[in-house]
């Protein structure tokens, strides 16, 4: 099977809130990359830290620093592309589902609450007929390969309340090490200590604790840290998340026909296609860049990256691609974000016929690894129905 060419660690935290409210911006992952990344360049030596600043102050710049937040407030970038910032009217949030590794599930903690006017969401604008033009940077706030995605649920949490995301490494960069000693104590560090770089009413930033880490063996989550105590005598290793995992449908194909897109994605096609949603070959063509990034660096010729695989393998993809190509959309309903956010994109598709079970196995590889611009923030990942 494929996945087993692509290094991958995953990480499902459970954070327990400390304080008697806390609220999380609009777009969390944002905010979290920019913090912990910041957290995790002051715990290095100067000469490895300049990478991780150099990556940081990008998107530091853009936003107008970390403690002005235009992922909480429409700041900065909202400011400096006025008619770019635009949201179809917002759609309704899914119920929470129970926790699956294989397709990217974990189960909320609540329904939505109502918060002070001061940290609402944005107000839903109709979207601009003119092509939106990104202002955000297209490289990662990290210089390593990962990918923070907070699942969809409430924004206001009270004490002893759990919060539960997702953190990816991937490639060269899936290091339980790099975890071990670097981010996870990053993290510890930002969840007691608070810091006036990054402190407004109600934040998440010392006010949790780390209740319990989970790393992805398969289908199940095995515990790394239980009731705030690490097993050090885990034994991690980056092919593990594919072991004995399974993308190929159980139940006849006819049941898979949609995509519904959990975080808003951008697959960096024309203009003229905004709006509109992404055909199945467009999908699988921008998986394969993906993949390619992961095994030969963001620098490659397309054909050394068919040369990377099995023979048997190739045929498989190769075929799935042919396949997809004959594949259209019967129905989309999609959402414009703001311009100030990652993505540009979020929304449901579905095709005019089911999925073919050789399209099904990458469609999970996409759905794991994430596909398009910015997937550090959790971008380009959907579930499959």
């Amino acid at each position: 099977m494929l996945s087993a060419h692509f290094n991958l660690n995953r990480y499902l935290f459970v954070c327990k809130v400390n304080s008697s409210m806390v609220w999380l911006p609009v777009f969390p992952s944002l905010e979290f990359s920019l913090v912990l990344g910041t957290a995790i360049a002051e715990r290095l030596p100067t000469v490895q830290a300049r990478q991780w600043r150099k990556s940081l102050a990008l998107w530091d710049d853009c936003i107008g620093g970390i403690s002005k937040g235009a992922y909480r407030q429409a700041g900065a970038c909202h400011r400096q592309a006025p008619t770019q910032s635009r949201q179809a009217p917002a759609q309704s949030r899914q119920a929470p589902r129970t926790p699956n590794p294989e397709r990217g599930e974990v189960r909320g903690t609540g329904s939505g609450v109502r918060g002070k006017k001061s940290f609402s969401a944005p107000e839903p604008r109709t979207p601009n007929p003119e092509p939106r033009t990104s202002v955000l940077p297209e490289t990662s706030p990290w210089p390593i390969d990962a990918a923070v995605l907070f699942y969809p649920g409430k924004r206001a949490y009270g004490r002893d309340e759990l919060i539960l995301w997702e953190l990816k490494l991937m490639g060269e960069s899936a290091d339980h090490g790099l975890f071990l000693e670097l981010i996870l104590p990053a993290l510890e560090e930002a969840g007691s200590i608070r810091d006036s770089r990054w402190e407004y009413n109600n934040c998440l930033w010392g006010r949790f604790d780390i209740h319990s880490v989970f790393m992805a063996k398969g289908p199940r989550w095995e515990p790394v840290v239980s009731n705030g105590h690490l097993n050090l005598k885990y034994k991690a290793g980056p092919r593990q998340w594919s072991r004995g995992l399974k993308f190929e449908s159980p139940r006849p194909p006819s049941h898979f026909d949609c995509l519904n897109w959990i975080t808003a994605f951008d697959l960096d096609r024309n203009d003229s296609d905004i709006g509109s949603s992404p055909s199945l070959r467009t999908i699988l063509d921008v998986l394969t860049d993906r993949l390619a990034r992961l095994i030969l660096g963001n620098y490659y010729e397309p054909d050394d990256f068919w040369l990377e695989l099995k023979p048997k393998d190739r045929s498989a993809f190769r075929k799935a691609i042919e396949m997809s190509s004959e594949i259209s959309v019967l129905q989309e309903d999609m959402k414009l974000v703001p311009a100030y956010l990652p993505g540009r994109q979020i929304g449901k598709q579905i095709f005019r016929e089911p999925l073919p079970d050789a399209v099904l196995p990458y469609l999970g590889l996409a759905s794991v690894f994430h596909i398009g611009k910015h997937t550090q923030f959790g971008c380009g990942t959907f579930l499959i129905n």
